[in-house]
């Protein structure tokens, strides 16, 4: 039975740059097992002490290294991807961001059930999309476009008639094969959207 004093080795709440430092004082011998508070706190650990002891004090180095290890390694896994730069040019002198076209085919090729995408404007978008166009036909895929429709300047136009025009055009200029949206891709949807007429 649990007692009401036992410590729970709960490492979730302790940094990565705490572990991934303990770590490597016990593979270079900086801190010697088994661990203590006193010795945490000599090492210059303040936070997540009880954490720290109910995990790792008892055990032997290899087996303070083995927790760590896990820890680290289920962090990582667990890691959502870093958001990066994209730009679709002119291209700067020294720039790291990646080019649109490119990251847009990668992503496009790795898509498996869904597709979300949205943007103000598609330049070259025949050639941009070209490759969601091709996964579209090889495989199912839920594809939902946000597109920018021109706010009515006036409440006697129809709006909905005004959207399916803006939408229509967007096809034309932007889709690969703009005939064959409605009729080939049936699951697909174009979520259409604008602001509120002027009153």
């Amino acid at each position: 039975m649990s007692g009401e004093g036992e410590l729970h080795a709960d490492l979730s709440d302790v940094a990565t740059s705490t572990l991934e430092r303990l770590r490597a004082a016990l593979a270079q011998q900086q801190l010697k097992a088994p661990l203590t508070r006193a010795a945490l706190l000599a090492f210059g650990i303040t936070q997540q002490l009880e954490a720290l002891e109910a995990a790792l004090s008892g055990h032997s180095a290899l087996a303070c290294m083995s927790v760590l290890d896990v820890a680290l390694a289920e962090r990582r896994r667990a890691r959502r991807p870093e958001p990066e730069l994209v730009w679709t040019g002119p291209e700067r002198r020294h720039s790291t961001a990646r080019d649109t076209a490119v990251v847009l085919r990668a992503l496009f090729e790795s898509a498996t059930s869904q597709v979300i995408l949205a943007g103000f404007s598609f330049e070259k978008g025949s050639t941009v999309l070209a490759p969601l166009h091709r996964v579209m036909v090889e495989r199912a895929l839920d594809v939902r476009f946000f597109v920018h429709v021109e706010q009515v300047q006036s409440a006697s136009v129809d709006g909905p008639a005004h959207a399916a025009r803006e939408v229509a055009e967007f096809l034309r200029k932007a889709w690969v094969h703009p005939t064959t949206w409605r009729r080939r891709f049936s699951n697909s949807a174009v979520e259409e959207r604008m602001l509120p007429n002027v009153g």
